[in-house]
């Protein structure tokens, strides 16, 4: 987690991995809300693996 900027609407931006059948997938996510940049994170590493097993 990290703040992309500065003040009351600060964005924050969340970095996750998650591991696949021993091959690791990263995400990344922003909002205001921690938690919401979170799941986004999260939704878009899952968007990687489904891409990956779909092509």
């Amino acid at each position: 987690m990290q703040s992309v900027t500065e003040g009351q609407e600060a964005m924050g931006e969340a970095i996750v991995k998650i591991m696949n059948d021993g091959k690791v997938y990263s995400g990344r996510g922003i909002s205001t809300d921690i938690i919401g940049s979170s799941i986004r994170a999260y939704l878009n590493a899952l968007n990687k693996i489904v891409y990956e097993e779909e092509n």
